[in-house]
C-alpha cells in the first residue's frame, strides 16, 4: 500500500511540475509575441500542425494548416499590435 501511495504522490508531483513548466514556456513565448517576436512560439509547431483560432467575425478566425500558414497568422497578429498574456492553463 505504501508503494502505491508513494507512486501516486510522485505521479501527482510530476504532473504538477510539468504543468508549471508548460505554463512558464507559454508565458515566455506570449510575452515575446507581444514584443513582436513570434519565433519562439512558432518553433513549437510541427510542419503539419493545425492552429484553430476561435471563430467569430475577425480576420484570425478559423483553421491555419501547416507551419507556413501559422507563421503568416503570427506575422499578421504581430503586425496588428495585439498584446496578451497567459493567466492560467487548463489541462
Amino acid at each position: 500500500m505504501r508503494a502505491l501511495l508513494a507512486g501516486a504522490l510522485i505521479a501527482g508531483l510530476g504532473r504538477s511540475m510539468l504543468i508549471r513548466l508548460i505554463l512558464r514556456k507559454l508565458r515566455s513565448d506570449v510575452a515575446r509575441l507581444s514584443e513582436g517576436d513570434y519565433g519562439p512560439l512558432l518553433a513549437g509547431y510541427e510542419e503539419n500542425a493545425v492552429l484553430h483560432f476561435n471563430d467569430g467575425e475577425h480576420r484570425w478566425a478559423g483553421e491555419h494548416r501547416g507551419k507556413a500558414a501559422i507563421e503568416r497568422f503570427l506575422q499578421d497578429f504581430v503586425g496588428a499590435g495585439v498584446r496578451g498574456e497567459i493567466l492560467s492553463l487548463w489541462i
